[in-house]
């Protein structure tokens, strides 16, 4: 392989792995995850709620658990049994419910 080759191949494989983070669609992982449930338990006096949910796609398998609310209003209006959409965030140790609402397809 003379060397004008050589350099024109590296050059290109530089360029592909500069591009290579855009091809692959590269998530912010600081951005909220979405998620769907059923509303288990609300616990006003902890700002909290109880979802038992499907999977969340690059966080967690399906279960039921506690979550804090980011915002205590945001249970405002929602009660125990409630089909909900709702999206979480990571915030230092703990999984915070950012935005939650009554799903669509109640």
């Amino acid at each position: 392989m003379s060397h004008a080759v050589r350099g024109a191949a590296g050059a290109l494989l530089l360029l592909a792995l500069a591009f290579a983070p855009l091809a692959c669609g590269s998530e912010d992982p600081d951005a909220p995850k979405a998620g769907h449930g059923v509303i288990r338990g609300l616990h006003p006096e902890r700002a909290a709620i109880t979802l038992e949910h499907g999977p969340i796609e690059g966080l967690m398998s399906a279960m039921t658990m506690t979550f804090p609310l980011a915002d205590p209003s945001l249970a405002a209006g929602l009660a125990v049994g409630d089909e909900v959409d709702f999206s979480v965030k990571e915030d230092g140790e703990r999984i915070v419910v950012v935005e939650i609402h009554a799903s669509a397809t109640r």
